[in-house]
């Protein structure tokens, strides 16, 4: 009798043990599956007019308009700084856990270097739940004018045409300088051709005058 005991004991003992691990198999897949996550795609581009061998980079603020919307990680207080350097790309990831509508701006911080983008995107994610106890992520972005696009650009300008990497040239002293003109021997010969010009229009006048006062006298 003892021994079909311990046998039913060691059979009931294993199916508690099946049973166990089949309840926490369970509770880890449902806590996989209700998990939504989201990766937004951010691009920018510099344009460069000119020579430069300067890296010049842009700073953006990605802020939470909503309370409990999820951040990516090292935010503060609902607001995620990054960078990206001349022409580059990133992108933002988040992950939700509730069903809901959450809702992010997203614009370039100011650069005095450059001729910056200054659009305003505003990130509206969609979360909702499926019919296996799940959840499912939408991402919907907005201009600022309230029209939707496909991407988030930025395009940065860097107008370097002014010094081109040389030295600017000050007109104003050109412009003193310039006023007065050098001599050159032309002057001097322009002078000498009038001079005697006026020699020989006198020497015309003088031989006419002396031959009428010699017809006279005869």
């Amino acid at each position: 009798m003892s021994c079909i005991l311990k046998k039913e004991y060691k059979i009931v003992s294993v199916i508690f043990i099946i049973c166990f691990l089949l309840m926490m198999f369970s509770k880890q897949s449902y806590a996989t599956e209700h998990i939504a996550s989201v990766s937004i795609p951010i691009t920018q581009t510099l344009t460069v007019h000119g020579q430069t061998q300067n890296h010049y980079q842009s700073t953006y603020q990605f802020k939470a308009l909503n309370s409990d919307c999820p951040m990516p990680e090292n935010s503060q207080n609902g607001v995620y700084q990054f960078s990206m350097n001349d022409s580059d790309q990133t992108q933002l990831s988040m992950t939700y856990t509730h069903a809901g509508i959450y809702s992010y701006s997203l614009v370039q911080n100011t650069n005095d270097q450059l001729q910056y983008d200054k659009s305003l995107y505003q990130i509206d994610v969609y979360v909702k739940n499926t019919d296996n106890n799940g959840l499912i992520a939408s991402t919907i972005v907005y201009l600022e004018n309230g029209n939707k696009t496909n991407q988030i650009h930025f395009q940065n300008v860097l107008n370097n045409e002014t010094t081109n990497n040389k030295p600017i040239i000050n007109t104003s002293s050109q412009t003193s300088t310039s006023t007065k003109s050098p001599q050159t021997n032309d002057n001097i010969e322009i002078g000498g051709w009038i001079f005697m010009m006026i020699l020989a229009v006198g020497g015309i006048v003088g031989l006419a005058t002396t031959r009428k006062h010699h017809k006279a006298n005869i």
